[in-house]
């Protein structure tokens, strides 16, 4: 799990620039859906949306179903606003950092 790491950068940058990162949606690949990671938003003040990853599980998913808005996803794509931008290099460090 390296969101923690990540999440503490983002955080760190938005103080910096005076952005309030309360109530904010993070835009991660289904890569980072986790149990742990989505915890770690939860608890920073942040909303989780991370499409579920199914890791070749062909019943469906016991239990309420994940938050995850796909109109707001889709704009992780093509990124126009500040917070966005940051959400977007604090994923790229974390995917930099796995390989």
């Amino acid at each position: 799990m390296l969101l923690p790491d990540g999440l503490k950068a983002l955080k760190r940058v938005a103080k910096e620039v005076g952005l309030d990162l309360k109530g904010a949606y993070l835009n991660l690949d289904g890569g980072f859906d986790s149990i742990a990671n989505r915890k770690c938003i939860f608890n920073a003040g942040m909303i989780p949306n991370i499409p579920e990853n199914p890791r070749n599980r062909k019943p469906p998913k016991r239990g309420r179903k994940r938050l995850f808005n796909e109109a707001i996803h889709a704009l992780r794509i093509n990124p126009t606003t500040s917070l966005q931008c940051a959400a977007q290099i604090c994923t790229c460090k974390i995917a930099s950092f796995r390989s």
